[in-house]
């Protein structure tokens, strides 16, 4: 039993190694595959810029410029400008109800890590799955640490990880958190807002957006001791001041919206002598932003259930600060969090969890559960998920038979003047069956300059139709995009007892291939139908991918098909139409800094004129037999039988 057992975690290894060094290869192909493009670096830099002066707004332009030339200007007076108060005028407004609010944050899952506290009195940090140990003196400037990710950098600013202080109950004797504090003093002394050297990350709006929600929770839940109060208050007036002052109004999106958590926090910490005008500005930002940032049905704009995730705690955030004395601000956080809940309810998985389209990772946002039990403990009641077989959300259309779940996204990649987390992925889905994710898509290694970056951002990385070996859309940088892709509305049915979504693109209209389109059809107990078309004139080479889940393992495989076998069941997955089958594996980064090789299966073919292939998934168990053929002007028909009965659908005809 003993050698059956290392035999087995021996083929385990040798299989996990096998998929790594092909995943590897598959990043490589891509990396190579940009230094073989037709047009030269000239013609491809001058379209890109193009591209940011055609979708960028011009006042994001302006603003950008601005801050550009800011930093070329050496900061005069700096300590004045952002932290002349009196002393005296610096006190704690009073009647909020901050343990009820503190008692919330801290059920996030984020923060059960039983060995945080330790690691943190020994100076060592821990995000994005990348470990520092500083020794005895934080280096929060990180001038010994080189090539730190900047995200990383930021997490370290944030000082989200002092909350781990009061989940562990981490106490001295005397009931206080000195150690928590410590750190905070630490900061403050290293990290001078006159520092030029700290400006990129300790004074970054956006950390500071983040830090100061931490030092207001800290504060209390067990202040500091007197000898330390006044150099806290003075800074965190500095850094409210210094935020107000330097919004990120030239990005946009989540960042702006995580600026006006910032000065809510601020706000609501400080007496209404200096918490007022806080306040007001982050009253302003959610006004103005939550009717643009919030789509008619609850989607955050930038179309990655994360930040949409942490948007809407952020919103939250603000409705229960604003409980007590802003009614009008509690009335606008609450409208918006009860719609964003209700969409987030109806994309998630079988699993509980979100699906990884876009710049999405799991650990970065509060879970949908813990959101919606935060949505619960408000006035309003928790909107009932909607559980019917196929529904559209926006360009969105999901499908739920118990716990088999498919999600068709239709939607744009990103918004045109913030690509910043858009991928190369129109018309792509996610799937589960039996309550196990089946196919998935690539998540986000990093957010640096990359080859992990490229790969997830492109085309290859998504479950989609890629044609020529091009990109869908031109991702470039960290966080550019320049020619990208229309969808067209979605349309859906209900034909022949399957429940139908469709929509197209025009992604690659620069390579004659004016559209490209995705069908996906579902009924009760399956077959699940995915066709994929291209419409042109010429000759073009296509590759059609799938990504499974780590957990999928592949069986038996022939010219059409192939065996998936989850824990709780086989799948036949079977080729329709054009195409010639193979596999190989790519990488799957559920978390930041974390990547598990995983199977994939493609079906390859060249064609000319319309062009029909696709898949269709069904319990091995099942006597279905799907066909598809296509008539004398090349539109699909779909033959399916069963049990004697035949069934022929033109979907072509319903679209």
């Amino acid at each position: 039993m003993i050698i059956d057992d290392r035999m087995s975690e021996l083929e385990a290894q040798l299989t996990t190694s096998a998929l790594e060094e092909q995943a590897a290869r598959f990043v490589q192909e891509l990396i190579d595959s940009k230094f073989q493009g037709a047009r030269s670096k000239h013609v491809q830099l001058l379209e890109r810029w193009w591209c940011i002066l055609r979708y960028h707004e011009k006042s994001q332009l302006a603003r950008r410029l601005g801050k550009v030339l800011a930093k070329r200007i050496p900061a005069i007076g700096t300590e004045r400008a952002f932290g002349e108060v009196r002393q005296e005028d610096l006190s704690v407004r009073e009647g909020i109800d901050w343990q009820s609010f503190i008692k919330r944050q801290l059920k996030r899952n984020s923060l059960y890590d039983d060995s945080a506290v330790q690691r943190l009195a020994d100076r060592r940090f821990r995000f994005l799955n990348h470990e520092l140990d500083f020794g005895p003196q934080i280096d929060w400037k990180l001038t010994s640490r080189q090539g730190t990710p900047h995200l990383w950098r930021f997490h370290l600013h944030y000082h989200e990880f002092l909350l781990k202080f009061i989940r562990d109950g981490h106490f001295n004797q005397d009931g206080s958190l000195e150690a928590a504090w410590s750190i905070v003093e630490d900061w403050i002394q290293n990290c001078p807002i006159g520092d030029p050297a700290s400006q990129s990350d300790a004074w970054h709006p956006f950390c500071i957006s983040r830090r100061l929600p931490v030092w207001c929770m800290l504060w209390h839940f067990c202040p500091p001791n007197d000898a330390l109060k006044s150099q806290i208050l003075r800074s965190m007036y500095q850094q409210a001041s210094f935020l107000a002052k330097n919004l990120e109004k030239d990005l946009g999106g989540n960042h702006l919206l995580e600026n006006a958590r910032g000065l809510a926090f601020a706000g609501a910490f400080f007496d209404e002598h200096v918490g007022n005008s806080f306040w007001q500005s982050a009253s302003r930002i959610l006004e103005d932003e939550l009717p643009r940032q919030v789509l008619r049905h609850g989607e955050h704009f930038e179309l990655s259930p994360m930040y949409h995730s942490l948007m809407l705690s952020a919103v939250l955030d603000v409705r229960d600060l604003s409980r007590s004395f802003d009614p009008q601000a509690f009335s606008v956080c609450d409208d918006a969090s009860t719609a964003m809940l209700k969409f987030l309810e109806s994309i998630v998985h079988p699993d509980g969890e979100i699906p990884l389209l876009s710049d999405s990772a799991f650990g970065e946002s509060p879970s949908p559960s813990e959101l919606k039990d935060r949505i619960a403990e408000g006035d309003k009641d928790v909107p009932n998920s909607d559980r019917t077989e196929a529904s559209v959300i926006g360009q969105y259309w999901r499908w739920r038979d118990e716990n088999d779940y498919i999600l068709f996204d239709a939607g744009l990649a990103a918004p045109d003047h913030l690509p910043a987390h858009g991928h190369s992925d129109l018309l792509n889905l996610e799937a589960s069956i039996g309550g196990y994710r089946l196919i998935v898509d690539s998540g986000v290694f990093d957010y640096e300059d990359s080859d992990m970056r490229n790969y997830c951002r492109s085309s290859r990385a998504h479950s989609v139709l890629q044609v020529d070996n091009e990109e869908q859309c031109d991702a470039w940088s960290k966080f550019r995009m320049g020619r990208r892709g229309k969808t067209s509305p979605l349309k859906s049915g209900v034909e022949h007892e399957f429940h139908w979504a469709a929509a197209t693109h025009d992604a690659y209209r620069h390579l004659a291939v004016p559209e490209l389109g995705r069908l996906v059809a579902c009924r009760h107990g399956g077959p699940w139908i995915v066709l994929d078309w291209a419409k042109t004139s010429g000759e073009h080479s296509y590759v059609n991918r799938l990504h499974l889940a780590p957990e999928v393992r592949l069986g038996a495989q022939d010219n059409n098909g192939i065996d998936l076998q989850l824990p709780n069941m086989t799948l036949k997955l079977s080729l329709l139409g054009k195409g010639e089958l193979s596999t190989s594996a790519t990488w799957y980064c559920p978390e930041f800094g974390k990547r598990i090789a995983r199977p994939m299966v493609e079906a390859r073919f060249n064609g000319s004129s319309t062009c029909v292939t696709g898949w269709c998934i069904q319990k091995a168990d099942c006597s279905q037999q799907v066909i598809l053929e296509s008539d004398s002007d090349d539109s699909p028909i779909v033959f399916i039988s069963e049990q004697g009965r035949h069934t022929c659908w033109r979907p072509f005809d319903q679209l």
